[in-house]
């Protein structure tokens, strides 16, 4: 599995950040984050998805909250070309739709 991510650091609280988010991803299939890249739990974590004709996007996004300022990461996930072609377009990751899609996400952070 690949993985892009991105990290920016905001003076927005949680529950500002949890709704600016749930506009970009309204029509993600959000669940728990099955396995942590980070190595401490965050006050804010999911595993959102979308579905496509032509690959799926996925990414991983943790909130840290330090006081003052909230820590956020947006993890995007995809399949290496090798396990694409294999698996199919249709049933694998798409590491630039899930660039993309993360993008989105810290764009409307910023």
């Amino acid at each position: 599995m690949k993985s892009n991510e991105y990290r920016l650091t905001t003076d927005l609280t949680v529950s500002q950040i949890k709704q600016k988010v749930q506009s970009v991803m309204a029509k993600a299939d959000i669940g728990p984050v099955n396995s942590t890249v980070l190595d401490e739990r965050a006050d804010l974590e999911f595993l959102a998805q979308r579905k496509g004709l032509a690959g799926h996007a996925a990414i991983q996004f943790y909130v840290f909250d330090r006081g003052a300022l909230r820590e956020v990461h947006i993890v995007a996930l995809g399949d290496a070309g090798l396990s694409r072609a294999w698996g199919g377009v249709k049933n694998t990751l798409s590491l630039s739709k899930s660039t993309q899609w993360a993008e989105q996400v810290r764009d409307a952070l910023n």
